[in-house]
């Protein structure tokens, strides 16, 4: 297909969040006014919505999609924020894996399929992954490299072969064959969560 497989539509994760700020002294109208002025300026940007609970830290992000109306009452204003996370994923805390050997093993210990990240530090010429029998070739000439596994776009040179594929819960093998000057390759990985 035409489509890099992160790309496909996926019904997006909506997060409802009720707040509320309790006004001090005679300026509540003055707060007020300054607190929806700082909500207004999160339209359009990348918002990061953490979530830590007894199962670790799981992160998704978005953006704020919808205000909803003030409520006043006795010095109290409560308000609904609504975030849209157009992957419906939740993320853990990203790890970062070292070959040895041009080899590694990792384990994904959620429950949904995940993108990898790689960087390589140093002058790189070429790299072949093998994760779990889907290959990835690219050539090129830089200092430094990096690519998400999800959208497959190099900071620099291009793709040979990519039969890239989400990496699914469970345990994984990795080879690595990194040409340069002395390259340093790392894997970053985090589990996903439905």
């Amino acid at each position: 297909g035409a489509y890099w497989p992160g790309r496909l539509t996926v019904k997006p994760r909506v997060v409802t969040l009720r707040a509320h700020t309790i006004s001090r002294g005679r300026s509540s109208s003055l707060e007020t006014a300054r607190w929806n002025d700082m909500l207004n300026a999160l339209v359009g940007q990348r918002v990061t919505i953490s979530v830590e609970d007894q199962q670790g830290v799981r992160e998704a992000t978005g953006y704020l999609s919808a205000q909803m109306a003030w409520e006043h009452a006795c010095g109290v204003t409560r308000i609904t924020l609504i975030f849209t996370c157009p992957d419906p994923n939740k993320y853990g805390p990203e790890e970062q894996l070292l070959p040895v050997s041009g080899m590694l093993r990792f384990t994904q210990h959620g429950s949904a399929p995940s993108w990898p990240r790689v960087t390589v530090t140093g002058h790189v010429t070429g790299l072949t992954m093998d994760v779990d029998g889907h290959v990835i070739q690219w050539a090129g000439d830089t200092t430094n490299l990096e690519f998400s596994m999800r959208d497959m776009i190099p900071s620099s040179g291009r793709f040979v072969h990519d039969d890239v594929m989400a990496v699914m819960p469970g345990q994984h093998r990795v080879t690595i064959q990194v040409a340069g000057t002395s390259p340093q390759f790392a894997l970053w990985t985090r589990p996903a969560w439905r």
